[in-house]
């Protein structure tokens, strides 16, 4: 990544942190998804932050418990990574017929789950 994308991410992370802690300091609740913020519907990334922030406490059922598919993915992406640093290799699947099929169905139907779950407990308040 160039540095800029660096640069874009870390002025990202420190918006996201001021407003993370001025939400603390206020007890008032503001989010950064757009679609949130205009249809009310919380989208399939939303407490996703929560999750991220539930790992690094080392609290694994708190972040499954705020967006499953997104704390799956922050614990398996940085495994594949050290897996492919420490084998020096590409990690490569063979897929079968059936299985290039499937697995687009799979993971289309993962998300949407994963989204109705979002909106389930963001509607019963569920924080």
């Amino acid at each position: 990544m160039p540095w800029h994308g660096f640069a874009a991410l870390g002025v990202f992370a420190a918006f996201s942190a001021a407003v993370y802690w001025i939400g603390r300091q206020t007890g008032a609740e503001w989010t950064l998804c757009t679609m949130k913020r205009f249809t009310g519907v919380p989208c399939a990334g939303c407490r996703g932050t929560r999750a991220g922030l539930r790992l690094l406490a080392g609290d694994i059922p708190g972040a499954f418990s705020f967006n499953p598919l997104l704390a799956t993915l922050l614990v398996l992406l940085p495994v594949g990574l050290a897996l492919r640093i420490g084998s020096r290799r590409t990690l490569r699947f063979e897929l079968g017929k059936g299985d290039k099929i499937l697995i687009p169905i799979a993971l289309v139907l993962l998300f949407f789950a994963n989204w109705a779950y979002v909106i389930y407990m963001e509607l019963h308040a569920i924080k």
